[in-house]
This record gives structure tokens, sequence and C-alpha cells, in this order.
């Protein structure tokens, strides 16, 4: 408990003024003496320009006598001089000094300044060595002096006129009208309202009415189903959480996803239920669900998992079945609201069984672009004449529940438009049958993997299960080069030395004691042909830097299921060839084919620009001049050569002088192939 609450309001309210005047007293201590430092910067910053100037002057003066060899005018010249300043200048006849126009501070009050004397590059007439102190400067002490005693003078002055503040102010402003309110609430009498200001006599009308508003309505019973709306939504993830407390020795990953996705899971069914609190106080503000595209079959695995190590003392067998092609079948969803369903519906399955039993849950695509979605149990089941009403509040009268599950579910499926139904019978089972549209797929989210016999694959995760697993996905494919990492940065360094052509990466996220992750090892390999594979797959931060970056996202326990396709390599590319007539480029395609030879033309250099990298720098590149839209083709092969392609020429009918200022183009053609048909 506070400190505060031993002592009254009036107490409390001068303690705070007063605490609130002396921060500002302190502050306005530490705004002067921040002018007082400016300043005197500023002084010395002054004092810097005078002594370079001064010296610039006898440093004329000196080299004249130098000349002459009359060093002893210079040291007579310098005592003089000495004499009216704070300061001294003293000649050193040889040698550079290391801070040449730089004043430099020593410790606590003085400091030096060098300033070198020459006529031309490499003269050695020696520098000036200016050395002085802060307590002898006389105008600077004088300045100090009069900011110290201006900052004495408005601390009084602002003491003075504040300290009687936290005397009146709060007892006129806020101890007597509160106590004349408390009054009021005590006995129930009318205080004397001239004492009141307007804003406590608005209180006075608020309590009077808030008192009237609770002896109509019970707030019992708007909190009850607050309440038993947490009961029946907290219990499961909580259950998940205090089992796994006991594996906590020696985690491995999958563990560690399931408890980081519970405790996510209380999190956001927190949020959910102020949401719904929130709108219960203002019925005018609707709540806006977000609806996500959810990978449906990732959900059911975290949801199996967590409900496996909540029943793990029990009988109950909680299994998947997903047809292969459902694996990868996505829907719009709030996904908050789709694990509660699928968490809610399989504890009523759970609770439905007597000793051993099975649960399911099952995923397959219907026809017309939909997708099912079944838990199924093989419990006592629910009498006919109850199943009417199976999706209404209440229904069941569970000891300890709520009823709220499957209604909850009804509206959640039939906002996201689908549809929920309920078949059961006695002593046999029940089954709950969801009907989903099914979502199209966004940018992010990797279905396949597409390779060629010649890509070697670079695999980076920091748990070698994962190396195995993929090891068994590739081994089907032979001929093929993988390369396994266990560090990140040993990936980069790695990659850094070695010059790659063709490779496909797939990266995990989260490295254990790495300062790097997946996405950061991705950026330094700058390529398409990557996708992050991680658990961390509905973390919205993740998806949107992998939508910036252009990089692919696989769930990590779909690994085993995504499907690899091997395709076959074209045939290489011998030259390219860019001209915005299609008749002409197709003339070179036919002609380079009758020789062997492979031409990959272009009829618009944003293309070619954008696939350019896939070819090597040393391949010969042939471009027109004039392309459409006021395109010019020097102006494209100049971006070529910056890009470091130099194989660069110009097929073009126009004189080959008119291209005199490109240098950047190795030689100016016709329009005929450059080879022999």
């Amino acid at each position: 408990m506070s400190t505060d609450a031993n002592f009254g309001i009036a107490t409390q309210i001068k303690k705070r003024i007063g605490n609130r005047i002396l921060t500002c007293l302190f502050l306005l201590f530490l705004v002067i003496i921040g002018f007082t430092v400016v300043d005197t910067i500023r002084s010395f910053q002054g004092l810097e320009k005078v002594i370079n100037t001064e010296c610039s002057f006898l440093s004329d003066f000196t080299i004249s006598q130098v000349l002459i060899n009359n060093q002893q005018a210079v040291n007579i010249k310098l005592s003089n001089y000495n004499q009216d300043n704070s300061y001294t200048i003293t000649w050193v006849p040889k040698g550079h000094p290391s801070d040449n126009l730089e004043m430099v501070w020593e410790p606590p009050f003085s400091w030096h300044y060098n300033y070198s004397l020459q006529l031309n590059p490499g003269d050695n007439y020696g520098y000036f060595h200016v050395k002085g102190s802060a307590l002898e400067d006389h105008a600077l002490l004088s300045n100090l002096l009069d900011r110290i005693i201006l900052m004495i003078v408005f601390i009084v002055l602002i003491f003075i006129l504040l300290y009687p503040l936290a005397k009146k102010i709060p007892k006129q402003l806020f101890i007597d009208p509160i106590q004349d309110l408390l009054h009021l609430l005590k006995t129930g009498s009318q205080p004397n309202t001239a004492n009141l200001p307007t804003e406590m006599i608005e209180i006075q009308n608020q309590i009077t009415a808030l008192l009237k508003e609770v002896t109509e309505k019970s707030k019992e019973a708007a909190f009850s189903e607050l309440a038993a709306q947490v009961a029946h939504d907290i219990r499961s993830p909580l259950a998940a959480l205090d089992v796994l407390v006991k594996h906590l020795s020696d985690v491995p990953e999958n563990q560690r996803i399931i408890l980081r996705n519970a405790t996510t899971r209380i999190n956001d069914i927190a949020n959910n239920l102020l949401n719904e609190f929130k709108s219960r106080k203002l019925p005018q503000a609707n709540s806006i669900k977000t609806k996500d595209t959810i990978l449906v079959s990732a959900v059911i695995a975290g949801i199996i998992s967590e409900k496996r190590l909540q029943y793990e003392n029990s009988s109950i067998e909680f299994i998947a079945k997903i047809q292969p092609a459902a694996y990868f079948v996505l829907a719009t969803f709030d996904i908050n609201d789709l694990k509660r369903l699928l968490s809610n519906v399989m504890n009523n399955a759970a609770e439905a069984i007597n000793g051993k039993g099975q649960v399911a849950v099952s995923l397959e695509l219907l026809s017309g672009n939909n997708i099912k979605l079944s838990v199924q149990d093989n419990g006592h089941g629910i009498a006919e004449d109850k199943l009417a009403h199976i999706f209404t509040i209440g229904s069941f009268n569970k000891k300890g529940g709520s009823g709220l599950g499957l209604s909850h579910a009804k509206h959640c499926v039939e906002a996201a438009g689908g549809q929920i139904t309920l078949s059961s019978q006695i002593d046999k089972g029940t089954t709950v049958n969801i009907i989903l549209p099914r979502a199209d797929k966004p940018k992010w989210f990797a279905d396949k993997i597409v390779i060629s016999p010649s890509t070697e694959i670079w695999i980076v995760d920091d748990d070698s299960s994962i190396h195995d697993a993929w090891n068994e996905r590739f081994a089907h494919f032979t001929g093929l080069s993988i390369r396994h990492f266990d560090d990140p940065m040993k990936f980069t360094e790695w990659f850094q030395l070695n010059l790659h052509k063709n490779f496909f990466l797939l990266s995990d996220y989260e490295f254990i004691n790495a300062s790097l992750n997946g996405l950061d090892v991705i950026s330094t390999v700058n390529s398409k042909n990557c996708i992050l594979v991680t658990s961390h797959y509905e973390d919205k931060d993740i998806i949107q830097q992998c939508e910036n970056l252009g990089i692919r996202l696989l769930p990590k326990n779909l690994s085993a299921y995504i499907p690899i396709k091997l395709i076959q390599e074209a045939a290489p590319v011998d030259m390219i060839f860019l001209d915005d007539n299609n008749t002409l480029t197709q003339a070179w395609e036919i002609a380079g084919a009758s020789v062997n030879i492979n031409v990959k033309t272009y009829n618009a250099s944003e293309l070619l620009l954008a696939d350019i990298v896939n070819y090597p720098k040393d391949i010969a590149i042939y471009i027109d001049s004039d392309l459409r839209e006021n395109v010019r083709g020097e102006d494209i092969a100049k971006q070529l050569y910056d890009m470091g392609y130099h194989e660069l020429f110009l097929a073009t009918g126009s004189e080959p002088e008119n291209f005199a200022h490109c240098t950047w183009l190795k030689g100016i053609i016709g329009k005929i192939p450059p080879f022999k048909l």
C-alpha cells in the first residue's frame, strides 16, 4: 500500500504541489546552468577566433624576422604582447603540432592552442604555443558570476511566489469543496452550495444518478456473463501451461512453441474480453473483429498439441486427419475466434468421453471452393431432444460450464460466411461439421518448392532434426547438392566468400543465442529463391516484413508436406536481343535456332532489367537504339554496364559515329544477327 494512504487529502495535495514546486525550481536551475555553459562555450569560441587572428598577424612578423635571422625581435614582440593579455603566446622555432588550430582543454581549468607558421607547404618556421587558464580570464569569470547571481535571484523569487500556493490553493480549490461533498454523502443533507464549484455540483448530480441506476439494474448480472466467458475460455490454455511447467528442465522446440502459443492465447482472450466490456459500456461503439488469412491445418496442429498436454493424464487420444490436398488451404477468419472455437468444441468432445476414447479433427477440400472442418468423438452422445437447442446459450448446464461454447462457435462461423452443424447418436459419439469458404493464397505464403536439377539447396537451422527432415524430403531427387548450416553467422560469412548462381535457401527464423534472425539471413542473400521456415507463422510483424521483402513463409510443421517440384532447366542462353519490333526478335530466334544458338529476346526494356540478374555477367547483349516510349537503347546499355555487364552492342541502322560518346558500348552492328547462318 502506498504511504500516501496514511495521510489526509490535505497533506497529500500539499506534498504533491510542494514536490512540483521543487521540480520546477530544479528544472529552472538546470536551464540557467545550461545557458551558462552555452554562453561559456561561445565565449571560448570567440576567444579562439581572436587568438587565431592575433596569431595570423604575429605569424607574418615572425616569419619576416626569421628570414633575416632576427629571432630576438620575435621574443621581444611576444613578451610585450603577453603583458596585455590573459593568455601567453610562446614561439617554438621548430616542429609541427599534432593539434594545429584546435583549442585543447587541460583539466580542470587550463587550455592550450597551437598555430603553425607557414608560407608555403613544407615550410617549417615552428609554431606558436598559446596557453591560458579560465581562472585568469577576468571577463569570463565576471560573466560566470553574473549568471550565478542571476540564478540565485530567480530561485529566491520563484520560491517566494510559489511556496504560499502550496497552502492556499489546495484549501480553497480542493480541500474545502471535497469536505462539503463528503458531508453530503455521509449525512444526505445539502451543504452550503455557495462553497461548491460548478464541477463539484456536477459530481454530486452524477453520483445521485449512478446510485439510482444501480438500484434499477443488477451489476451482478452484467459481470457474471463476463466471468463465465473468462472461466470458459481461459481453462484450456492455463491447463496446458500448468502441465508444461513440469517439462521445463530440457525444453525442445515443439514444447516452446506450445508454451508460447498458450501464453499468446491467454493474452488474446483478455484483449477480447476487454473489447467486449468496452462495447457494453459504449453500445454505440461497434466492436470490429479483424479478419485474418489463416492456415487452417497449422491452427489444428497447434490446438491438438495443446489438448494432448492438457489431457495427458487421461486415456483420450487426440488425432488429426488432414487430407493431403488440404494441408495448404486457407480461410478468412479471426484467428483468435477460430482457436477459441476449436478449443471449446474439443473440450466438449473430451468431456463426453468416459474412460478411453478418441477425439479426431479432420480437414478436407470440398467442391465449390469450400473446406470442411470436423471434430468427431466416440463419447456418450447427445439425446435427440437436446439437439434442437444445442446452439442456444446454456443448453447443457454443465457443472463448471458457461454454455457459451457452441453458441459462440455458431456466431463466429456464420459471421465468416460459413455454416456449422452437429450430429450425434447415443453411445456412439458426436460430430461437429464446419463449412468455410476457402481464401485466396497471399503472396507471402509458400505452398510449393520449385527447383531445377542444378540448384544447390542451403538449409540454415539450429535444430538438427530439421536438417534430417529436409534431407529426407530431398532424398527422392538424385543429384541435388545440399549444404547445412546451424549458425546464421557462419552461413553469412561463408556466403560472402563464395560465388553463387543457382541456389535455394530454406532458413529458420529463430536461432538460440544468435544476434541474427532468419530475415537477416535472407536479406544478406538478397534473392527471391528463399523461404522463411518458422513456427512464428502467425506473427503479423514477421508476415509484414516478408511481404515488404518479397519473401515467402512456410510454417515449420508443414515442412514434411510442402510439394517439391523438379523442373528441367531450359537450354543455356547464348545471347540476348532487345528490340521493340516483335517480328524482328522472332527472326533472330529462328536464325539462332538454325545454327544451335539460343537467342533470348525481349520487346520491352523493363522485362530485360527484371530478368538480367539471372544471366552471367559475360553474356553478349544486343540492344536496338530507338525503343518505344522514347527509351534509348544506349541508356539501357549504360544501366547494364553499371551492373557489371560489359558485352554490350547496339543493333541499329544508325551511323556508328552517332554513338562515339557511348564508351560503355563494345560495338555497333546492324539489324542482321551477328552469327553465320
